[in-house]
């Protein structure tokens, strides 16, 4: 068995104890009796293979306006929106990583300077008073069933009941594990879901007056704690084992 991806596979071949190809190596894969499509792998392979995160589903979650828009026709609730309306409001590039490409706005005159700069700018997104934000790893079981991990993302030197804007607080928080919440894997499933994704690490915030926002969809969420290896290796190891069992081969 091998992953083959144009994405960043390494560690999800090693935690699925399998080989691994970047960009579909023809040497390798033609030895293979099942292979893994992981993201962006565009080259047509002609042996059995079955397909997690599709390259369409990952460019929804990495996309910011066809984010905003599946988010918006599965009714997901996210900070985004068309245009800069109220003040102070993030505007985006159209792809940004780790925060790199948000730029924080504070009037109508900081709007105008980057208009005038010709700065690119994809989408806006409010700006809201987070009371707590949370990181739900999530990843099918089969069609029906999901498995969830949940991280509640906590600044450091800072008291739990401190007003929080996102991004004010980058390199000073912790990922602390928690019990699973039910309405919060609720939303990690419909933002899933809505992007067409098999497993992903969803950024997830409930504002001061209690309402739940997805921020961010990864695809390719960070897997360094033991915690979060562990969930992955047995939840994707189970789907895939659902996909071949069931014919959901390509």
């Amino acid at each position: 068995m091998v992953l083959t991806s144009n994405e960043s596979g390494e560690k999800l071949a090693s935690l699925l104890d399998c080989n691994y190809t970047y960009g579909n190596s023809d040497s390798l894969l033609k030895n293979e009796d099942i292979i893994i499509r992981f993201g962006n792998s565009t080259k047509k392979i002609n042996t059995i293979h079955v397909e997690i995160n599709n390259a369409f589903a990952i460019e929804v979650a990495k996309n910011r306006r066809l984010f905003y828009y599946y988010m918006k026709k599965n009714r997901v609730r996210t900070p985004y929106c068309l245009n800069a309306d109220n003040f102070p409001i993030y505007a985006y590039k159209n792809y940004s990583e780790g925060g790199n490409g948000i730029i924080l706005l504070m009037s109508r005159h900081d709007l105008k300077i980057i208009k005038e700069r010709k700065v690119k700018i994809s989408i806006f997104s409010r700006c809201i008073p987070i009371a707590r934000e949370f990181r739900v790893h999530i990843s099918k079981l089969s069609n029906k069933e999901f498995n969830y991990l949940t991280y509640e993302k906590i600044p450091r030197d800072i008291k739990h009941d401190t007003f929080i804007i996102r991004n004010s607080a980058i390199n000073r928080y912790e990922f602390r594990k928690i019990d699973n919440i039910p309405e919060i894997s609720q939303m990690a499933k419909k933002a899933l879901l809505a992007c067409g994704l098999d497993f992903a690490g969803i950024d997830i915030a409930i504002d001061d007056d209690n309402i739940i926002w997805v921020l961010d969809v990864n695809t390719a969420p960070g897997i360094v704690k033991l915690d979060t290896q562990n969930f992955y290796k047995e939840s994707l190891k189970t789907y895939i084992d659902f996909l071949l069992k069931n014919d959901y081969l390509m």
